[in-house]
């Protein structure tokens, strides 16, 4: 059984109440963290099991509010890469979610509730709208 978390947990319902299908916009989260967060994945002990229940519970309240669309944990190394790479001092992408929300001060607060807002970094990239029917 996963705890009630006190804080932005709280407030997700609230805030994604005011979406509609109509005037909600899809918002995908790139989370970031550093390795000693990625470390604890591993962690069977209480440090690792506080690790995967913050994140199981902002899932919850990103579903229950409404907005969670998807979203995974990622490896922390790409297992292959195709085109040109970067410098490759930037940060691998620890996870992401997708998430419905009315604008990005909305996509922003539910951000504020994931464990790597305050653990690292999270980007929140709008979707672009799509005339392929994807």
């Amino acid at each position: 059984m996963i705890r009630k978390l006190p804080g932005p947990l709280a407030a997700l319902a609230a805030i994604t109440a005011l979406a509609t299908p109509a005037a909600a916009a899809d918002y995908t989260l790139i989370l970031y963290e550093a390795p000693a967060q990625i470390a604890l994945r591993g962690n069977t002990g209480p440090a690792g099991a506080a690790y995967w229940q913050g994140f199981a519970a902002a899932g919850e309240a990103l579903a229950r509010a409404g907005a969670l669309k998807g979203g995974a944990a990622l490896e922390p190394a790409p297992a292959a890469s195709i085109g040109a790479r970067g410098n490759g001092r930037s940060p691998s992408p620890s996870g992401y979610f997708i998430v419905s929300a009315p604008d990005l001060a909305a996509a922003r607060r539910l951000a504020a509730a994931i464990p790597a807002a305050s653990t690292g970094r999270i980007d929140i990239i709008a979707h672009a709208p799509s005339k392929t029917g994807m």
